[in-house]
């Protein structure tokens, strides 16, 4: 029997913009009404979205992006209040990916911003940072304010976001990491926690690395290990066999880091691994290829990295 999607609630209420941060570009924001939506994957995983209905289609940001003397100030500015003035929060309760894009369990504050070549992204700011692109399409209906809806999925277990800009719209796949009813334990493998999320290993969702069988949560975390080079997935085999010989996830201190979570992965730091340096602060990783990722991050990105860190 297929299982189905049970949607909880979806709740909307009026309120200041001074009752909780918006990401707001101007004063047609200050009576945003604020939005609430909850999903249940059939009591296997719950999602919860709050946010701000800004007015997000006109003003001036939208004609100094199109002026190029203007644009980088104006994306300048759009970054900076996704920072300091997110508007609104994401929860989920299981591991999942949106539009391809791994996002560990947990909370996260919700904005959008700009990429560096002006693409809008869907900013997650948590634990881990997380941007999504948005290839947004035209739509026949404009509407005034931004709209996010959390809908069910065409798929069982599964769910949906509809993001509509003005004119603009996409939708982002959402589908959890669930464990099969069929899986039972992680005997067979040298690891008992999937490298890439930090959950329990599927024992049927394996890959084989020099004689020995590594286990993942997912057939997602199949396309990432695909990815990783020789040496890279020499570095998660040996973390991983060690926290199945210890008991734990590897070494967890993280003492001499801002960081206790690696900001790519989200994986526990490797206190013995690579360290990087910005702004005077240490930034450890969870495996040796996750640094040069972190040195293609913007200014901006490893800013707010850093100071999400030092709020733990």
């Amino acid at each position: 029997m297929k299982t189905s999607l049970v949607l909880v609630a979806i709740s909307c209420a009026l309120a200041m913009a001074s009752a909780a941060p918006a990401q707001r570009m101007g004063h047609s924001n200050s009576n945003a009404p604020r939005v609430s939506q909850t999903i249940d994957l059939a009591g296997k995983a719950a999602m919860k979205l709050d946010y701000t209905s800004i007015t997000w289609a006109n003003g001036t940001w939208s004609r100094a992006l199109a002026d190029a003397s203007k644009r980088d100030k104006m994306r300048e500015r759009i970054n900076t209040a996704a920072n300091e003035s997110p508007l609104g929060s994401f929860e989920t309760d299981v591991a999942t990916m949106v539009s391809g894009k791994h996002v560990p369990k947990g909370g996260y504050e919700l904005s959008f911003g700009l990429s560096e070549d002006f693409l809008w992204e869907l900013r997650l700011r948590g634990a881990t940072n997380i941007a999504v692109p948005l290839l947004l399409t035209e739509r026949a209906k404009e509407r005034r304010r931004l709209t996010l809806n959390l809908n069910s999925g065409d798929e069982d277990d599964s769910a949906s976001l509809h993001i509509v800009f003005g004119n603009k719209e996409c939708e982002l796949a959402i589908v959890p990491h669930l464990k099969k009813d069929s899986a039972k334990k992680s005997g067979d493998t040298v690891n008992q926690k999937c490298p890439f999320m930090d959950e329990a290993v599927d024992p049927k969702v394996t890959v084989s690395h020099k004689g020995q069988v590594v286990g993942l949560c997912c057939e997602d975390c199949i396309d990432e290990w695909k990815k990783l080079s020789d040496k890279e997935r020499d570095a998660h085999v040996a973390r991983v066999t060690t926290a199945k010989q210890s008991g734990t996830r590897g070494n967890t201190s993280s003492a001499v880091t801002v960081n206790a979570k690696c900001p790519v992965m989200g994986g526990t730091v490797d206190a013995d691994g690579e360290l990087a340096t910005f702004n005077g602060k240490k930034i450890g990783f969870c495996c040796p290829g996750c640094k040069p990722k972190w040195e293609a991050w913007s200014s901006d990105k490893k800013a707010a990295f850093v100071a999400k860190a030092q709020e733990k």
